[in-house]
């Protein structure tokens, strides 16, 4: 049982990872095994994520503006601290693996219903979307100089036709 300093200390520390983290995601612990559980908690340290785990009073005083209805059971709260939501792509890479659910989440202060955390989880990383957004406006552009081009080489080749008409007579 912990002491009233203890606990205040518990909410203090989740206060401060809730206006730190950018993402926050409930995740039911009840089918979740210990290996797997330590497994994710590493993999998310890893890259710039943390889980912790609370009882839901605590988790309640924290955010005061917390659903916990819909909480049942045992939960942990992932703290995502990176600026391009790394830990929660992790999440959705583990979620078959681990068999892992979640109750919902927040990203910033919008609150996440369990359907658009996966789908959160679902999107490709920073980099693919850099190249995707390369891609998309090299091809526009290579459209461009074609288009560009294009009067030109018919230009070209209608003067060497004539030219090659010219040579015939």
């Amino acid at each position: 049982m912990k002491t009233k300093r203890q606990k205040q200390s518990t909410i203090d520390e989740l206060k401060e990872n809730f206006s730190n983290a950018k993402a926050v995601v409930l995740l039911n612990l009840h089918k979740l095994n210990t290996t797997n559980l330590f497994k994710l908690k590493k993999e998310l340290k890893n890259n710039e994520g943390a889980l912790k785990v609370a009882k839901k009073t605590l988790f309640g005083l924290s955010k005061p503006n917390a659903e916990t209805e819909k909480i049942q059971g045992h939960f942990a709260l992932i703290f995502d601290f990176s600026p391009n939501l790394k830990p929660l792509s992790i999440l959705g890479k583990l979620k078959k693996e681990l068999n892992l659910e979640v109750f919902g989440g927040y990203l910033g202060e919008k609150v996440l219903s369990e359907k658009e955390v996966w789908d959160i989880t679902a999107l490709p990383s920073e980099d693919i979307l850099r190249a995707k957004l390369v891609w998309t406006l090299k091809s526009q552009l290579q459209s461009v100089v074609y288009n560009l081009k294009a009067p030109l080489n018919k230009l070209l080749i209608a003067l060497n036709q004539i030219n090659t008409k010219s040579r015939t007579f």
